[in-house]
């Protein structure tokens, strides 16, 4: 079984799920991974994708196609979401901020309600009231 750090061997089930959960951190880096199996290195001229090194002849289910299609579908949300006029472009360019912005943040310290609204320039929430009145010498 691979290590939770490194392939000690060829394995292509397991990389094929891992890149799964990796393409929501790094979707390139998933799909070089993927694609990678799929060299002419790798692969058997008649198309055959390996299923471990112990034994080359051996073969999985779809597993890697599965993956490749669940990759695409991060990547596509992804994509959709940047380019989403309510979320980080308006029709006139980029938005310099998201959509949470509408509903700003609001805690209650001590029996009083703070909240962090969007404002052009300085701050004026009394959150960061501490900060704001610190002289640094």
């Amino acid at each position: 079984m691979p290590d939770k750090w490194e392939y000690p061997w060829y394995a292509s089930w397991d990389l094929a799920f891992h890149c799964i959960p990796l393409a929501s951190i790094d979707v390139q880096f998933a799909k070089d991974q993927l694609v990678l199996l799929l060299r002419e290195w790798y692969m058997n001229p008649y198309g055959q994708l390996p299923a471990y090194e112990w034994s080359f002849s051996d073969v999985n289910p779809p597993v890697h196609a599965w993956a490749c299609m669940q990759v695409y579908k991060i990547d596509k949300e992804r994509v959709e979401a940047l380019l989403d006029e309510n979320e980080f472009l308006s029709p006139g360019g980029i938005r310099s901020l998201s959509k949470i912005h509408q509903k700003p943040y609001t805690v209650i310290i001590d029996g009083k309600e703070f909240g962090l609204n969007y404002q052009p320039g300085e701050s004026n929430s009394n959150l960061f009231w501490t900060l704001n009145s610190i002289k640094f010498y």
